[in-house]
């Protein structure tokens, strides 16, 4: 009991870095009473053990679920936040629990252990990313996204790289703890150190800067503040276009409506587009699901991007939507006039893949349109704002997202966040953000790093059981055996 209680505390600790990213940092140590304990028990316990450790953390990090508020009578919206939140947290926990066990047998020795946990714990995240019921937002990654240095690691293999890197240095500082070995101290240490090295390494400048203006209409899209939000919309992008961006970006749902078939929203717009002369990008609906729209400066239409990722238990499947088991594949960008344009609508940015393509159709910067007053609370707000920053810095290129009511910010390319609007108040925010050429490392091999690493884990693993199981000494050290000597002799 003691033991699990060990594990749940740990557990819920680390899951409350990710909602308040001011102990984010403490994250590189919160796992390791985890760790301890469950390197002491074996067999079933251990699994338990570690399916107490996830499912504290998946319940401290879908907390901000109950601030959800869905399009339901009130009686209902508690019960509909307490079914999606119990069941993630039985989902996730125990599919993380699997590969954290799974790093506990993986067969290596006793010094890779530390590597076999931290990449079986990649892949468990990486599963919460794949398939319909997708939902990737319990990554130890997203506590570090305000501290820049220690997102240098994304680059070279992304987001999950980073969770890696968390999970690297609590499994060694774990194993000093339990065997006292030195060695395990030095390469946490250096762990902790090469990320901020490698974020002070010298960058080629970009030489070409475009500005573009970030609208934040503020309100809500769940009462009879529709109407008002988009008349609020106009009047702050009239008041943008006296800054001469060459580019307006607008939320998700500003508008209800589809631009291709409502007549009437659409020459409006048409019209606010010819008058300002400024081309505007701007979230709407198409059949029922939400969707890009990019206007030229002469008003017309110029291409459109239906949303292909919808969150799950809220957009797939429901309100008379067929039910998806696969994304549709669709282009990702839009060809706005400082070059392509990544647009991406809300539950969309959580996805490296999406991002990752559009950086290699040449996305000269991402646009991230999104509506979070869903949410009352500004953790999920700024879990969202986290998933932006690591797009940033896995794709090397800057990232708008424009939100209803909250979290409206720019990122530059290494993750940093360079201008943001506080608070939940209608604002503009205009800026000048590099056009982007090249890429990342992550750009060539996502993550095929994860995979290559295993099997090198595992062609080492093997040496290593080799070597350790040569001779093994009797307790008083006179005679030596072979480990399979040793089973015959015991099976006599």
């Amino acid at each position: 009991m003691r033991s699990h209680l060990i594990c749940a505390l740990s557990g819920a600790a680390t899951g409350l870095c990710l909602l308040f990213p001011e102990i984010g940092p403490a994250s590189f140590f919160l796992m390791v009473p985890a760790l301890s304990v469950q390197s002491a028990a074996g067999g079933r316990r251990r699994f338990s053990l570690c399916h107490s450790f996830c499912l504290a953390l998946a319940a401290a990090g879908y907390a901000p679920v109950f601030s959800l508020r869905p399009d339901l009578s009130p009686a209902l919206i508690f019960w509909a936040d307490l079914l999606v939140y119990l069941t993630g947290c039985l989902i996730h926990s125990t599919l993380l629990a699997l590969f954290l066990w799974a790093g506990w047998r993986f067969p290596c020795g006793k010094d890779l252990r530390w590597a076999a946990l931290s990449l079986c714990w990649a892949v468990g995240e990486w599963l919460l990313g794949v398939g319909p019921l997708a939902w990737p937002t319990l990554r130890l990654s997203l506590a570090l996204w305000r501290y820049s240095m220690f997102l240098s690691a994304a680059p070279l293999g992304g987001q999950l790289l980073v969770s890696a890197g968390i999970a690297a240095v609590n499994a060694l500082l774990a194993d000093l703890l339990c065997r006292k070995r030195k060695a395990a101290a030095w390469l946490a240490a250096i762990f902790m150190a090469a990320q901020p090295l490698l974020f002070f390494l010298p960058r080629t400048p970009s030489s070409d800067f475009f500005s573009v203006s970030l609208v934040q209409p503020g309100g809500t899209t769940t009462g009879k503040e529709v109407a008002a939000i988009e008349e609020r919309a106009v009047r702050l992008v009239q008041i943008a276009a006296e800054a001469s961006p060459r580019l307006i970006l607008l939320p998700e749902n500003v508008i209800l409506a589809d631009l291709s078939q409502d007549g009437v929203c659409r020459s409006r717009w048409q019209s606010l587009a010819r008058q300002c002369g400024i081309p505007i990008l701007l979230g709407g609906q198409r059949q029922g699901r939400a969707a890009a729209f990019l206007l030229g400066a002469d008003g017309q239409l110029k291409a459109l991007r239906i949303k292909s990722r919808e969150v799950p238990f809220f957009e797939n499947g429901v309100q008379g939507r067929p039910f998806r088991l696969l994304p549709p594949i669709a282009p990702t960008t839009l060809p706005a006039d400082p070059g392509p344009v990544g647009a991406f609508l809300c539950y969309e940015s959580f996805f490296s893949s999406l991002c990752r393509r559009a950086a290699r159709e040449d996305a000269a910067f991402l646009a991230v349109l999104t509506n979070d007053s869903w949410f009352f609370s500004q953790q999920a707000k700024e879990l969202h704002l986290a998933a932006a920053v690591f797009r940033a810095a896995e794709t090397g290129r800057s990232v708008l997202q424009a939100g209803l009511n909250g979290c409206t910010a720019v990122i530059a390319r290494r993750g940093q966040v360079i201008a943001q609007l506080k608070g939940e108040e209608a604002g503009i925010l205009t800026v000048q953000i590099p056009v982007e050429e090249g890429g990342t490392l992550y750009l060539l091999w996502g993550d095929l790093w994860l995979p290559l690493a295993l099997i090198l884990l595992t062609a080492a693993g093997r040496k290593s059981v080799r070597q350790q199981g040569r001779r093994l000494f009797t307790p008083r050290g006179r005679m030596c055996y072979t480990i399979k000597k040793r089973k015959k002799e015991r099976g006599r």
